[in-house]
């Protein structure tokens, strides 16, 4: 998972998502992690540690462009304490639509979260929370997984800088499910176009 988020990174400023880079906070021990999960009884997973490992979330204020922080096409990523808060913020509204295992990882300030099933109970998946939806797909088997198509989806140049509004898109949505069936061939929703309904 390291050298996929050293890609991303590196795909990042070659777009010149300086704000983005500038934004992102320094990660957090494994330990720490560890020891915030614990608090909601969740066990901790080798993949979401990495990526908090690389950064914890943003440190930005609410002058910086929604557009301009995405590290994904919508969503950008959260800090460990920013998904504890939200994490407790949707218990408390007893929503029956959220599965208590699921973590929010990336959001979209709309509703909308990129969550993983963490264990006892969840399977390490990554699952997509649309807020309007009735049905929340699995897009990929892990956080690793996830990663690993995000790096390749800027490699290929399947991820760009819209020419509206600046922010991260991606070039057409065909492009994009063509990548994650291939590269996340035992989730459908990539092959049914669910992924991203």
């Amino acid at each position: 998972m390291s050298e996929s988020l050293k890609a991303i990174e590196t795909s990042l400023a070659c777009l010149s998502r300086d704000i983005l880079l500038q934004s992102f906070r320094p990660g957090v021990a494994p330990e720490e992690v560890r020891a915030r999960l614990q608090c909601f009884g969740f066990g901790s997973l080798d993949d979401l540690e990495s990526l908090l490992g690389w950064h914890d979330g943003l440190d930005c204020d609410n002058t910086v462009a929604m557009g301009d922080i995405w590290m994904i096409p919508g969503f950008y990523l959260m800090s460990l304490d920013e998904a504890a808060f939200e994490y407790e913020q949707i218990q408390g509204f007893h929503d029956d639509r959220w599965d208590p295992c699921w973590w929010p990882v990336f959001e979209n300030s709309g509703g909308d979260f990129i969550v993983v099933a963490l264990p006892p109970d969840g399977d390490g998946g990554v699952y997509y929370f649309f807020n309007e939806a009735t049905e929340w797909p699995k897009i990929f088997e892990s956080l690793a997984d996830m990663m690993a198509t995000v790096a390749a989806g800027f490699d290929q140049g399947i991820f760009i800088v819209s020419s509206d509004d600046g922010a991260i898109c991606d070039r057409n949505l065909e492009d994009l499910l063509q990548l994650g069936a291939m590269m996340n061939p035992s989730v459908g929703c990539w092959t049914d176009g669910s992924a991203y309904r």
